[in-house]
């Protein structure tokens, strides 16, 4: 079930360094659980959140960008994708 979940959201996600991110705090998340159980599971969660939160890209900009600040017009180019054009049909 776990690791359905971890597929499906690693395909889901565009940025490749946020992918890198969440590997590391996944790996954080099932050590802390490991150690302190549900206690340790809902740390790591609240840490995850606020080290995406907190942190920035390369090109400075937040994990968060189009939701917080929010700006509609990249909000609906990162959530919905439109079809490629150059791929021809087949």
């Amino acid at each position: 079930m776990f690791s359905a979940f971890v597929a499906i959201g690693y395909y889901s996600q565009p940025s490749y360094e946020l992918g890198y991110a969440f590997k590391f705090m996944r790996i954080m998340i099932l050590i802390l659980t490991s150690l302190f159980n549900i206690w340790g599971f809902i740390a790591g969660v609240i840490l995850m959140f606020l080290i995406v939160a907190f942190n920035k890209t390369l090109t400075h900009e937040s994990y968060l960008y189009p939701i917080i600040p929010f700006n509609f017009k990249d909000f609906v180019k990162v959530f919905i994708r439109k079809k490629n054009p150059t791929i021809a049909n087949n």
